[in-house]
């Protein structure tokens, strides 16, 4: 017999989803050590609270949350170059959340920005400078575990910023430019 799910002991990342749960925001399983979900559909998954002890049961997986509209307007600004992270700080407006991993702490800054369009901005010769992420995507979030065996961890657990979608787009460019340099 099954116990009644407020009787289920929540694993740390069950928890974890909860709370994303709790702050609006969908979650989605992630194998242990990996990016992406394995689930198909997992763009329209839309796990509930009671569901969260179940599909979250397992301590060894990893969490993503869903961006964009599923998640309130959740844009992810990922930091893939070590300029960009370097010059983030200097660029980007400000923000109560930020996560990364020990070596690439701050890497991820997290704004509620609804109806923004995810943008890449790369370059043949460099690569990935940075990306805002939005519908349509998942990023890797706390508790979980980067490939590289790295904790994920928050520098800044707050509330998100929440600038206009105009100006985070031009903060982001900024940077990228500045990351050339």
């Amino acid at each position: 017999m099954t116990p009644p799910t407020s009787q289920v002991k929540l694993t740390i990342i069950a928890a974890a989803a909860r709370k994303q749960r709790a702050r609006g925001r969908y979650c989605v399983p992630i194998p242990f050590g990996k990016k992406g979900p394995i689930e198909t559909g997992w763009q329209k998954l839309r796990i509930s609270d009671e569901e969260i002890p179940t599909r979250f049961a397992k301590n060894k997986a990893n969490l993503g949350v869903l961006l964009g509209e599923p998640s309130g307007g959740l844009i992810d600004g990922d930091l893939d170059c070590p300029e960009a992270v370097v010059f983030g700080p200097e660029f980007l407006p400000l923000t109560g959340e930020k996560f990364g991993r020990p070596s690439k702490r701050a890497s991820h800054w997290i704004y509620v920005v609804p109806g923004m369009s995810s943008s890449k901005f790369q370059t043949k010769a460099h690569g990935m400078l940075l990306e805002l992420r939005s519908t349509g995507l998942q990023t890797v979030i706390p508790p979980s575990t980067h490939q590289s065996g790295e904790g994920i961890t928050y520098d800044r657990d707050g509330e998100p910023g929440t600038p206009a979608a105009t100006d985070l787009y031009a903060a982001a460019a900024a940077l990228a430019a500045a990351s050339l340099l």
